[in-house]
């Protein structure tokens, strides 16, 4: 079986789960190795997945990094060899030999996050490190033209790839939206976690309340300020309209809500609009990078500014016309499941995989890499 070795970066929640989820969907094809974050051990060993431990990153990191790695590479001897984040990519790519370098590929899900790596690395070395790898891809199309313009990289150097996402209902189910009532449910979904999106939707939803004294909120997710987030609530005198629905199925909550907003969070691309976008739910979105990148194409769908103001006008907007939001939204399903269901992202991954095992794989070969989203 072809030994397939997955390099995981310390970045965001949405990372982890996007490869972990790819990892499960190539186990019976591939014998699957993760060099992953400690952070992320515990996730990736319930699924399942073998996996080693490391943490690339800041200049004593990087080293340790790089021995780590080696130490692997030598037992495993793996044929193919994904990296996933900016750390991930340096190491593997400033250390492997031209050989093992043409069979990588490289995939950025989030822009460089500070202190990541050593800047003189990034300005000096990076581009070059890149350049040697089989196939570079981005998550979406804004994250790459800003990698290409700062790394100076050809501007046809990198794939779009999206996050992929399991789809929230089965077969051709059909989504309804929830009775008729005199406010708007809206939904959050994500990791309850030190960025301030939750603030951003909490602060929106009281002014939707201030309006529509019927609206209510769905918080879905958990994590370590979930403390935090549930006083938040309390000194907004929200507590009596806000539900907290802890780690729930993204078609649990789609099945209570009128509208999912997602602001800007630590997460340049969640999953959560993605999953919005092919159950068929209206979505209102920071209009910025990722987020607009993946409304972009829709036919109902509010991108606002990342503020509370912003997102309370796009939630009125959704609301007044939530009939017709709704129809839209149902009508787009099949373009956002062709753009970013979990299958069609690992087919895009499994065509880079073979290619990279072809004797004749060569660093200015991209076209194997699907690109499943226009840029």
């Amino acid at each position: 079986m072809t030994k397939l070795l997955m390099l995981v970066s310390v970045q965001g929640d949405a990372m982890a789960r996007d490869v972990l989820e790819l990892c499960v969907a190539l186990r019976d094809r591939y014998d699957i190795l993760a060099l992953v974050p400690t952070d992320a051990k515990r996730r990736f060993a319930g699924a399942g997945i073998p996996i080693k431990v490391w943490r690339p990153g800041g200049f004593i990191g990087m080293g340790i990094a790089v021995s780590r790695l080696r130490g692997v590479v030598s037992k495993f001897k793996p044929d193919i060899v994904h990296a996933h984040g900016l750390p991930a990519m340096a190491v593997s790519l400033g250390t492997f030999p031209g050989s093992l370098a043409a069979k990588t590929i490289g995939t950025f899900h989030d822009p460089q996050r500070d202190k990541e790596l050593p800047q003189k690395l990034v300005d000096l070395k990076l581009p070059g490190y890149l350049r040697r790898a089989r196939g570079l891809v981005a998550t979406y199309p804004t994250l790459a033209r800003s990698l290409e313009s700062r790394l100076a990289l050809d501007e046809n150097s990198i794939a779009i790839v999206p996050h992929g996402v399991p789809l929230p209902l089965d077969g051709g189910a059909v989504l309804e939206r929830p009775a008729q009532r005199q406010g708007p449910i809206v939904g959050w979904r994500g990791e309850l976690s030190a960025d301030q999106s939750w603030e951003t939707a909490i602060d929106a939803f009281a002014l939707v309340h201030a309006r529509f004294p019927d609206a209510r909120l769905e918080i879905a997710g958990g994590g370590r300020a979930r403390q935090f987030v549930a006083a938040y609530v309390r000194e907004k005198k929200l507590a009596s309209l806000v539900n907290f629905r802890g780690e729930i199925s993204a078609a649990d909550l789609f099945a209570t809500i009128d509208v999912l907003a997602v602001p800007i969070s630590r997460d340049a691309q969640p999953q959560a609009p993605l999953e919005a976008l092919v159950a068929g739910v209206p979505v209102v979105a920071a209009n910025a990078g990722a987020l607009a990148d993946a409304l972009g194409f829709c036919e109902t769908g509010w991108l606002v500014p990342d503020d509370a103001e912003g997102f309370a006008e796009g939630i009125v907007a959704a609301w007044t016309s939530i009939d017709s939001a709704w129809a839209g939204a149902a009508r787009q399903r099949g373009a956002a499941r062709d753009r970013f269901a979990r299958d069609v992202i690992v087919n895009a991954y499994v065509e880079a995989y073979e290619s990279a095992r072809s004797p004749q794989a060569n660093n200015a070969d991209r076209d194997a890499i699907a690109a499943v989203s226009d840029r």
